[in-house]
């Protein structure tokens, strides 16, 4: 029998972790991150989307609100909650800096180079430190923490939620009647606790509020749980993780409702991003200068004045008639075009799986090519390592590799439609690193007698 096999049969049983071995993971995340985040300081200062902006309009209006052309601060559902809130409360509601924003990414490292450790632990890899520490020197994860997004946050949630969802497993599992998906003789004793499916559907509701995608990956893996057997009880289990997550949306819904007009449980932001890769412009850049290219967003402009899709001056309800009409130009775009539609559906897959990034800009430097290489050869490494420790981790523990593989499906489903890059899978990293991990386990430790 391998040691992943051994191993895993102690799930949920494992011994704590040596306190010496967290500290030096702690240690030694901390000084390579920080370093990283050095070398990029300025990123901490670049608000890409605008969270800083957001998280400082909490601190003043008290909600959610985005700063109109006037300079009015309105309610907003446009961007997901989450993150701007953790900044404002890291901040103590004061004006978010470069420092708060630091010290939330490193917390959030922290925990993902602790979490990815146990997990490793539990997949009996070895050494699993080394795994803590590898998926934090993710080169998409070690770039963009230094940006005020959510990346990090997002990252952390989906090892929070791998996490509980080993742990909802358990009880399932080792509940009366209940084994290995099987039924015993006598029924009347199958009921395990839902509780703690119903603590993954909050963390699920959470992880939603940071990144829409997460909805989709939490309805996949609730159909996955009612096909279950047996039947009835997986059931009620999805139904409880599917509340659980109703929990947290519901006061969200109603909050847009009152305050901006649409009861959205995500944002308004949608449409827009549909819109972003389906309209006119971006369909002739894919035909004439490829996908490899980056699409600058500022083309779609033209098409939003035209259509009379602009941001007012004053506060008003009108995302939900911006979001819609987005919605609208993008449907239309691809009912005229459904062959270019179909292409970059494709490219959009592509450009979330890619394991080159591409060109920032036209005239690179030599030594920014080869950085760019170096982390394809790096990604197109752990990708075949991945899907080759992908069968044993199946066999061995298989309740890590379905979540994890409902969660590529999720991700790859919606950005197959919404816009796309490399940047979108950085929360996936974690865990195809542990299925890479398998493979290396495999590969230099002996099988036992």
């Amino acid at each position: 029998m391998s040691t992943i096999t051994s191993t895993s049969r102690s799930v949920g049983r494992h011994s704590p972790p040596p306190a010496r071995v967290l500290y030096s993971i702690w240690l030694c995340v901390a000084l390579l991150w920080g370093t990283a985040v050095m070398f990029q300081r300025d990123h901490l200062r670049q608000d890409v989307d605008a969270y800083v902006e957001f998280a400082d309009n909490i601190s003043t209006t008290h909600t959610l609100a985005r700063t109109l052309p006037s300079g009015e601060r309105c309610p907003t559902a446009h961007r997901p909650p989450l993150y701007p809130f953790l900044l404002a409360a890291m901040s103590r509601f004061q004006p978010v800096g470069p420092a708060t924003i630091a010290m939330l990414h490193l917390a959030c490292i922290l925990a993902i180079a602790t979490l990815a450790y146990d997990l490793a632990r539990r997949l009996g890899i070895g050494p699993a430190w080394a795994v803590g520490i590898v998926t934090v020197l993710d080169p998409l994860l070690l770039h963009w923490s230094s940006y005020p997004m959510t990346e990090t946050v997002a990252t952390l949630l989906m090892l929070l939620l791998i996490t509980v969802g080993l742990k909802w497993h358990d009880t399932y599992r080792q509940s009366p009647g209940v084994y290995h998906g099987a039924v015993r003789a006598h029924r009347a004793i199958t009921r395990p606790p839902a509780y703690w499916a119903v603590l993954w559907g909050v963390l699920f509701g959470l992880a939603a509020l940071c990144r829409p995608v997460f909805l989709a990956w939490a309805v996949l893996l609730a159909v996955g749980i009612a096909v279950y057997q047996p039947r009835a009880i997986a059931r009620k289990q999805a139904l409880a993780l599917l509340l659980g997550i109703a929990m947290v949306l519901t006061p969200w819904a109603l909050r847009n409702r009152r305050m901006v007009g649409v009861a959205t449980p995500l944002t308004t932001h949608g449409g827009y991003t549909l819109l972003l890769s389906n309209n006119p412009a971006y369909y002739e850049h894919l035909r004439t200068r490829g996908w490899r290219v980056p699409w600058d967003a500022r083309e779609l402009e033209p098409l939003l004045r035209k259509a009379g899709l602009v941001v007012p001056e004053h506060c008003q309800f009108f995302e939900g008639a911006y979001d819609r009409g987005c919605r609208r130009l993008a449907f239309k775009s691809i009912q005229s075009e459904p062959a270019m539609f179909a292409y970059a559906t494709l490219i959009r897959v592509a450009q979330l799986w890619s394991p080159l990034p591409h060109a920032a800009t036209a005239g690179e430097s030599s030594t920014r090519r080869l950085v760019r290489y170096v982390i394809g050869l790096w990604y197109v490494v752990a990708g075949l390592l991945a899907v080759g420790g992908l069968r044993r981790a199946w066999k061995a523990h298989r309740e890590i590799t379905w979540m994890g593989l409902a969660a590529c499906l999720a991700f790859t489903l919606v950005h197959a439609v919404y816009f796309s890059n490399m940047r979108m899978r950085t929360p996936l990293m974690p865990w195809i690193y542990l299925m890479a991990a398998v493979q290396l386990t495999a590969a230099f430790q002996p099988e036992e007698p």
